[in-house]
């Protein structure tokens, strides 16, 4: 199956291996949150409010699912859950192997949502002055490629 274009195609992608994690992580994330608003980009569902949260997603060579946490470094991870995509990434990922995890995790899940949600509120990180600049820049190149 080619990249999925829909929250549908994204569940059965890759054959629905990881069709019922990702539903039941999904309709979580929304009884956890009902105003999310979830967009469909880059493959896979988005989840906004007041700003970008999260996107769930999985990892086939760990045969999981997961959640990545747009400010990740921000939060204050007491549970240790949360895990680094380097030095350079704000996301930090919550990975979930089963339905009995997913189910254990649920608390935890509720938390960190939780105070995403409060980072958001409190308004913009300090990843956006970083992220405005990459935009700026590549708006700047594109003006100068169009002349």
């Amino acid at each position: 199956m080619a990249v999925p274009k829909t929250l549908e195609e994204f569940f059965e992608w890759k054959d629905g291996r990881y069709s019922t994690l990702l539903r039941l992580a999904h309709q979580l994330l929304l009884q956890i949150i009902p105003e999310f608003d979830v967009k469909f980009q880059w493959a896979g569902p988005h989840y906004y409010y007041k700003g970008h949260i999260l996107y769930l997603n999985f990892d086939s060579k760990s045969a999981s699912i997961y959640l990545s946490f747009i400010r990740g470094t921000e939060l204050s991870n007491e549970s240790g859950a949360l895990v680094g995509e380097g030095q350079t990434s704000f996301v930090r990922k919550l990975f979930i192997h089963s339905l009995a995890e997913l189910d254990g995790k649920r608390d935890l899940i509720r938390a960190t949502v939780m105070e995403a949600i409060i980072l958001a509120e409190a308004g913009p990180g300090p990843w956006q002055s970083i992220m405005d600049k990459k935009k700026s820049t590549k708006s700047t190149l594109k003006a100068g490629q169009q002349k």
